[in-house]
């Protein structure tokens, strides 16, 4: 949510939009299937594919923790300082521009401790450039990803 095809979804949680997700294609997909995603993605991915065991062969993630913010349980993730100033950067970007520069910032985080990191960097903004992005959906994505912690999820899960 917040960016691409879903950058207006109207979803109010994370289990929202998987039950949206399977309603809209899970009878169009094979018996069978691998899932794959990335940051947000991921934490949806881990979701679909709890409910969906039966149909999902594996799970790979990229750049999912299972907790995208810190907490007692789990404090590898990224500090609630650092996350709440992210934040209040999105509440502010009321122009394309401040928008852009959010983006930017968000894109930095992505690639942030890798070698090369400028380059990298410089190949996600050119990957991202032509994507559509919606600030009520980007919030929403915010939320959920500071609302969710997959370690239940991920503990039931039988697949690879």
């Amino acid at each position: 949510p917040g960016h691409g095809a879903n950058a207006n979804a109207e979803c109010d949680s994370a289990d929202e939009f998987v039950d949206t997700f399977a309603a809209q294609h899970l009878a169009a997909l094979p018996k069978k299937f691998a899932l794959l995603g990335w940051s947000l993605g991921g934490l949806l991915a881990s979701k679909f594919a709890q409910r969906y065991q039966a149909r999902v062969s594996s799970l790979v993630t990229i750049a999912t923790n299972q907790s995208f913010v810190a907490h007692e349980q789990w404090p590898l993730a990224m500090a609630v300082d650092v996350f709440e100033d992210f934040c209040a950067g999105f509440d502010k970007a009321s122009s394309e521009q401040t928008l852009a520069d959010e983006l930017s910032r968000f894109y930095a985080l992505q690639v942030s401790g890798l070698p090369q990191q400028r380059k990298h960097l410089r190949t996600l903004k050119q990957l991202l450039a032509n994507t559509r992005f919606g600030m009520a959906g980007l919030n929403k994505s915010l939320a959920w990803l500071q609302d969710n912690d997959l370690a239940q999820c991920w503990r039931g899960l039988s697949i690879p």
